[in-house]
């Protein structure tokens, strides 16, 4: 069945049969038909068809199938998983028995994939075999990994045998327990107590046994002699590695290289079970495909008009303050705002040298910004701005940066700070008047800024947050303060579902509770440290990593109305940033996924968050050296030469809906003005798949952003509409935007993705890159108005029906 990694084994049962016993790896317990049994030390249980389960390294467990089952066991080698984990234990908690939800839906179909590419022959099915397998680890660490504290360790004490976990397993040199202490700035006798407390093992058998299993892989993996990898992994002699190696595994080394040394195969089977195999996986892919292809059928009843407020999208992002004197970006704010209907637009980075200038005797100058505040004020903008002191970036990937400049102003004391935002609102209030100013929002953020208000050993958060809010409210009593700017740290366990919900309540909790509560949110894991104290300025964000789960958003904007409602608060609740990516410099972000996952969000958030900020206005605040093309995965509603993305379309389809609505769906809404005039947004999102997770966000092409996906199916879509006595003939628009139709950066492919266009050229793409529109009509037959239509992959369809 074709040479497979090392990294796992797939062990296939046909009826009758009986897995191998180890403790030694992570094994997946697949039941492909019937049921089977799995016996474990602490007793047996029983998995029924498409039942998933997963044992741990350390767990003992060997599974049998019937007379009629058939099942599958996936054997990932577990010290592998160290270089592929960026923290937690190695440990997974799995049992779609006792679990459900998307993430096993996908979980099985991946698992499903991988059974139906192993059954295949030929390098092509070993092709596809190993990018399910990756495919089944990416979501396995996303969404099964174990990160509560154990029993008895404490949040520290858990993170410090992770790091002595982490040394010990990735030092490609025997470690010695000095060389950990030394690593660790702990003293060994403090070291080894520590290590035989929390693992119940003493350091030196622990080490033992890791390079055990290193000596296995290099018996097994390569040509040296067995004398070279004694030496190598710190055994004094052949001879000492023999006598360990055999009392630990029942045979000497050059036996298990005789025994193992060629690649790990999958088990042979019988043609007859294999046949089966692929027989079953084959019904399972086309249950999958036909369920795909029959269309969702919606019901909604013209009589049945709901008042629904369409307002979530009043708040566009727009960038640093110095970044808003271009006249070039300036236009683009008003287009947007006139076509979006954005009420407010917020803006950051008041307090850098680039927009604000002290003149050296404790004052300041205004000028900058007055040029900026004076275009809001004439053109009618409201000013969202957010005071925290950020640094001025831009994000390549989850894991780089294109660069990153902190150009705040640092304020030493408190009555600096207090005195530098009492000047500006001062200022302010002197120069457009109360009225103007009293519709501002000012927010304090806390989460994204790179450092505090201001320097000093006694700085509280909670103490900057009541004495501006106090500052604020002494001087414009009627304008809004906001905060916190709150990120959740992620991991997907319950305990950070609980830390989530411990610091939205201190925020509330801590005196005087905003007028908006803020938010930001990607679909990331953050790992991240809180003080003890849970300062909600104190969070350190050390390293992120992408989330395959497709709730991830509205889950957390869910749990953050859910405790914002647990606790009486009475204000708004405004998420300020959001999106897919926080790449500047990933073409997912110019792309038809962007607008589809767009809308599907922000139709799932909808009785969640009181307005979801725009993020952000205009690649143009995301320009520098290595950006000169037309599109460069910047996260802008328009390009820097003021296209209109697919993700622009996608905000101005949600801005075009009713003030009613008549049914909704994930992905659909079905809205109306009233019961002549109807308005339809539909989405077909395509999810990701395993080549977007396991590489870097600005790693590939423009061309290949089509091959990312986990698939590409189409949707059909009928609507159904009892409308009464009223009778009579729609006209139906269609407005529609999927790749071949409005997409900006699937015609600059066209293009070859040339560099340099010509000023025709551009005029010529930006012509191309808006949706098709399509009129037809639609009669009322038997009091019901149906109407049926088919999305490709990634679409967004805008339909307006007038009577």
């Amino acid at each position: 069945m074709g040479e497979r990694s090392r990294e796992y084994q797939i062990e296939i049962l046909g009826p009758g049969s009986v897995s191998r016993e180890t403790a030694s790896e992570v094994r997946i317990y697949y039941a492909v038909d019937g049921v089977c049994t799995l016996r474990r030390e602490n007793g047996g249980v029983t998995l029924e068809k498409s039942d998933i389960l997963l044992l741990n390294h350390g767990e003992r467990g060997a599974l049998a199938t019937h007379d009629a089952s058939m099942a599958a066991v996936i054997s990932i080698e577990y010290y592998s998983l160290w270089d592929a984990l960026g923290s937690g234990s190695g440990r997974f908690s799995l049992d779609s028995r006792t679990g459900g939800g998307q993430k096993y839906v996908l979980l099985r179909d991946r698992i499903q994939e991988l059974l139906l590419a192993c059954a295949g022959d030929g390098p092509a099915a070993l092709y596809r075999e190993r990018e399910h397998f990756n495919g089944l680890m990416e979501l396995l660490i996303s969404n099964f990994l174990d990160t509560e504290t154990p029993e008895g360790l404490s949040d520290d004490k858990y993170t410090l045998l992770m790091r002595c976990l982490r040394e010990i397993h990735a030092s490609r040199t025997p470690l010695s327990l000095k060389d950990l202490s030394e690593r660790l700035y702990m003293s060994q006798s403090a070291v080894s107590r520590f290590f035989q407390k929390a693992t119940g093992e003493n350091f030196v058998s622990y080490v033992r046994r890791v390079r055990l299993e290193k000596v296995k892989r290099e018996l097994a993996e390569t040509d040296k002699s067995v004398t070279v990898i004694a030496v190598d992994h710190g055994f004094s002699s052949p001879s000492t590695l023999n006598k360990i190696f055999k009392s630990e595994f029942g045979m000497t080394p050059t036996e298990y290289r005789e025994a193992n040394g060629s690649p790990r195969r999958e088990l042979q089977t019988d043609q007859r079970s294999r046949g089966r195999l692929l027989q079953i996986m084959q019904g399972e892919r086309k249950l999958r495909m036909d369920a795909g292809e029959k269309p969702d059928t919606l019901h909604g009843d013209l009589a049945n008009l709901v008042p629904w407020e369409n307002g979530k999208q009043r708040l566009l992002t727009a960038g640093p303050v110095y970044a808003l004197r271009g006249a070039k970006l300036q236009r683009q704010l008003l287009f947007l705002k006139d076509s979006l209907d954005a009420e407010y637009i917020r803006i950051w980075d008041l307090y850098s040298e680039r927009s604000m200038l002290q003149d050296g005797r404790g004052g300041f100058n205004f000028t900058f910004v007055d040029e900026v505040l004076d275009f809001f004020v004439d053109n009618k903008l409201k000013v969202f701005l957010d005071l925290s002191l950020r640094t001025d970036s831009n994000r390549a990937s989850e894991k780089r940066e294109v660069y990153a400049n902190f150009t705040a102003i640092r304020f030493q004391t408190e009555a600096d700070w207090e005195n530098a935002l009492r000047c500006f609102l001062e200022h302010i209030l002197w120069r457009y008047s109360e009225k103007v100013v009293r519709e501002w929002v000012f927010e304090l953020s806390f989460f994204l800024k790179d450092r505090p208000y201001y320097e000093s050993d006694s700085y509280s958060s909670k103490r900057v947050w009541n004495r501006s809010y106090e500052l604020i409210k002494s001087l414009i009593p009627a304008a809004r303060v906001a905060g916190p700017g709150l990120i959740l740290d992620s991991t997907g366990s319950q305990t950070d579902t609980v830390q989530s919900e411990l610091l939205v309540q201190y925020f509330l909790l801590g005196g005087h509770p905003p007028d908006i509560f803020t938010s930001i949110h990607f679909p990331y894991f953050i790992h991240s440290i809180s003080e003890p104290d849970l300062d909600f300025a104190e969070t350190i964000r050390q390293s992120i990593r992408k989330s395959t789960d497709p709730d991830f958003i509205a889950d957390q904007i869910a749990l953050v109305r859910r405790v914002l409602t647990e606790n009486g608060f009475a204000g708004e609740y405004w998420v300020t940033e959001w999106g897919y990516s926080v790449s500047n410099r990933n073409y997912v972000q110019d792309s038809c996924f962007r607008a589809a996952y767009t809308v599907e969000n922000a139709l799932r958030c909808q009785d969640s968050a009181d307005s979801m900020g725009i993020f952000t206005a205009s690649d143009l605040i995301n320009e520098f050296s290595d950006s000169s093309t037309v599109l460069y995965g910047g996260a802008g509603l328009l390009s820097r030469g003021g296209i209109c993305k697919p993700v622009y379309y996608a905000f101005q389809f949600l801005s075009r809906l009713g003030r009613f609505c008549i049914l909704q769906t994930e992905n659909c809404i079905v809205t109306a003005e009233h019961p002549g005039d109807i308005r339809i947004l539909c989405a077909n999102l395509r999810p990701m798949g395993p080549k977007y997770y396991l590489t870097e966000e600005n790693s590939y092409r423009p061309q290949e952003i089509s091959g990312l996906y986990r698939n590409r199916d189409g949707r059909n879509v009928e609507i159904f509409l009892e409308c009464g006595e009223l009778e009579g003939v729609y006209t139906v628009r269609h407005t529609v935007l999927n790749e071949k139709k409005g997409s900006v950066l699937d015609r600059w492919v066209d293009f070859g993705c040339a560099a340099d266009l010509t000023r025709g050229d551009l005029e010529y793409l930006e012509r191309v890159s808006t949706p098709e529109i399509t009129v037809n009509q639609a009669r009322i037959l038997g009091g019901v108005l149906g109407i049926s239509f088919q999305m490709e992959p990634n679409e967004v369809r805008f339909i307006r029906l007038t009577l």
